[in-house]
């Protein structure tokens, strides 16, 4: 079967049955079915489960100098300078790092960790850019 074919195949009632057929998706793709990325083997044959406990919180992460945090609503907005901009639900209720480009420019760069986001134009209101840009840690030193 093809990437998501076994689920096409069935019809999910209520969350308890959605568990029972996702348990069963995860037998057939990670311990059957073999994968070319793999040499032929499954992904069970690969895994090893972490030294870090999984504690269900994320750490603080620490931002550089010029870098000032704001919140991203619930329903994605971020405020800047009294005007609303929707960045992404995704981030909604996390805190992603906002830095001017320049001083007097109206570009801002915003950040969330290490990832470089989005470019925003405060003068046109609108995104230059949404991008997913590594940078080392402490991104806003750059």
């Amino acid at each position: 079967m093809r990437n998501g074919e076994l689920l096409k195949l069935v019809r999910i009632e209520d969350e308890a049955d959605a568990v029972e057929k996702f348990s069963l998706f995860r037998e057939e793709y990670n311990t059957r079915r073999p994968h070319h990325a793999l040499g032929l083997d499954t992904p069970a044959m690969h895994y090893r489960p972490s030294n870090r406990e999984y504690t269900g919180k994320m750490e603080e992460w620490v931002y550089g100098e010029g870098c000032k945090l704001h919140k991203v609503k619930e329903t994605g907005f971020i405020t800047l300078k009294g005007q609303g901009y929707f960045l992404s639900e995704a981030f909604g209720n996390r805190h992603v790092a906002i830095r001017q480009v320049k001083e007097g420019s109206p570009l801002f760069d915003i950040f969330y960790r290490q990832f470089k986001i989005a470019r925003l134009d405060t003068e046109k209101r609108v995104y230059t850019s949404k991008v997913k840009e590594f940078f080392p840690c402490f991104a806003c030193w750059l």
